[in-house]
């Protein structure tokens, strides 16, 4: 049974990795894509299979799911209430209105559009960017291309968990929504220890350890992940984990997923804790474990669900007991070489003290600069170091260095924010001096200027003076 679930999630993976077919399509759950009105703008009209009837050119209907087939997009729809199951091109139609204000739909019952807390990070990934839309839709106009390497913070979305399939994000003054059912775009930006499971097929092997990657909702489990300091694509990873799991059957010990040979067979009654953990839809637990000083994945059925402790990492029980209350920098333009003041308070109530605290900035090349604020209990202030590149930053994590015998690291993602702190460090030295030599060089002009200006006030002075007195001798001569 287990074999043929292996065999089965496997399988799966490969057709979506390789054919990449994908769908929007509305559940009983929750919609993935909201309805919309069209006009039929084929002149033959459409043919409702379901009810053997023909929609005239320039009827109304009702949108209300999109998905692919063999790479084309397709929809299906409504007409008078009656559905119809003929999928049709969105050549067929246009849209009945092109404007889409969020509002009209966002707080009201059933919308469909859900906010996203925290907001979610998106990094575009794709050669050619992605397309940002004026609707959730791809029947909806093109505002612009969002290009490659671009991160978004998405503040709203179709369909509540995190396998959104349409999100609403702002880029370079436009508003408008991507979608993210394409290997163009990854989500949920993690620096988490975790294992690749199933590789690419190519370099990376199963059972590599990452430190790094996003998300992917293409077949639901791709992800995109930092290898030998690029970022790669690969079918399946498991997170780290703390559970603990004893064992109701005796269970083989496998080396991967893949190639599912068995190493060791582990009795029933053994408690083991996991150091990976992935649960899939096949409703199987899959275990990174160490038995016998041996390391190997063990397929778990859910049932056991009851008997797995899912333990809390200390780095979670700290974060759990942090809350970053206030980040206000008092100036984003600052001198290399000075101080970057900010209002920062936290709450900290663990028993143990905080250390130190991490700042983590990145660059316009996604280049990582790590900075300590000092005296964070009274003044807080970064010192910006006289080497460090000019240019623009953004905050990017924040770390606290917990008192404890191993310095436990408890991480914050400033994307959970909802916004990037920008920091724009300008003037070094020499522009510094330069700046200081034309301000010089105009207060000298207005200084010879000013002198000038009074010894020619003076000299006419003394001129009208003259001829003044001169007028008044002549009259008393006279």
């Amino acid at each position: 049974m287990k074999k043929k679930i292996l065999t089965f999630l496997i399988t799966l993976g490969v057709v979506l990795l390789l054919l990449l077919p994908y769908y929007i399509k509305a559940n009983n759950m929750a919609p993935e894509t909201l309805g919309y009105k069209g006009v039929v703008t084929n002149k033959d009209g459409l043919h409702c299979e379901k009810s053997d009837i023909q929609v005239p050119y320039g009827s109304i209907i009702d949108i209300l799911e999109e998905y692919y087939t063999d790479g084309s997009p397709r929809l299906g729809y409504t007409y008078n209430g009656m559905d119809c199951f003929t999928e049709i091109n969105y050549s067929d139609f246009r849209l009945y209105t092109k404007d889409f204000n969020i509002m009209d739909y966002y707080g009201k019952k059933d919308s469909g559009i859900y906010k996203k807390s925290p907001a979610l990070d998106i990094l575009v990934v794709g050669e050619e960017g992605t397309k940002l839309y004026n609707g959730p839709s791809f029947a909806y106009d093109v505002l612009k291309t969002v290009p490659k390497n671009t991160e978004l913070m998405a503040e709203y979305s179709i369909y509540e968990k995190n396998f959104a399939t349409w999100v609403y994000v702002n880029y370079d003054g436009k508003s408008g929504w991507i979608n993210l059912t394409t290997f163009d775009v990854v989500y949920g930006h993690t620096k988490k220890d975790a294992i690749v499971m199933s590789g690419n097929g190519k370099d990376i092997k199963e059972n590599t350890i990452i430190d790094e990657y996003y998300w992917c909702n293409v077949g639901t489990m791709s992800n995109y992940i930092k290898y030998k300091n690029e970022m790669r694509f690969v079918y399946l990873i498991a997170p780290s984990s703390n559970e603990t799991v004893e064992l109701k059957e005796d269970i083989n010990l496998i080396d991967t997923i893949i190639e599912d040979n068995v190493i060791d067979k582990i009795p029933k009654g053994t408690k083991l804790k996991a150091m990976y953990t992935y649960y899939d839809e096949t409703s199987t637990y899959f275990y990174y474990v160490s038995y016998n000083g041996k390391k190997g994945w063990i397929l778990v059925p859910d049932y056991y669900e009851g008997e797995i402790e899912h333990e809390e990492s200390i780095s979670d029980k700290y974060r759990k007991n942090i809350e970053i209350k206030k980040i206000d920098f008092l100036t984003k333009e600052i001198n290399q070489g000075s101080r970057l003041y900010l209002n920062f308070e936290f709450e900290n109530k663990n028993e143990i003290n905080v250390g130190k605290i991490k700042f983590v900035f990145i660059d316009s090349n996604n280049k990582t600069i790590t900075k300590y604020l000092n005296d964070y209990e009274s003044k807080p202030f970064i010192d910006i170091d006289s080497t460090l590149p000019v240019g623009k930053y953004d905050l990017k994590y924040i770390n606290f260095e917990m008192n404890d015998k191993e310095k436990t690291t408890v991480p914050f993602n400033m994307t959970y924010y909802g916004k990037n702190i920008v920091i724009k460090k300008i003037k070094s030295e020499e522009d510094t001096k330069k700046q200081i030599e034309e301000i010089n060089k105009i207060n000298n002009k207005h200084l010879y200027i000013g002198i000038a200006s009074a010894i020619s006030i003076t000299i006419t002075s003394i001129i009208l003076i003259i001829l003044i007195n001169k007028r008044r001798k002549d009259k008393s001569k006279n």
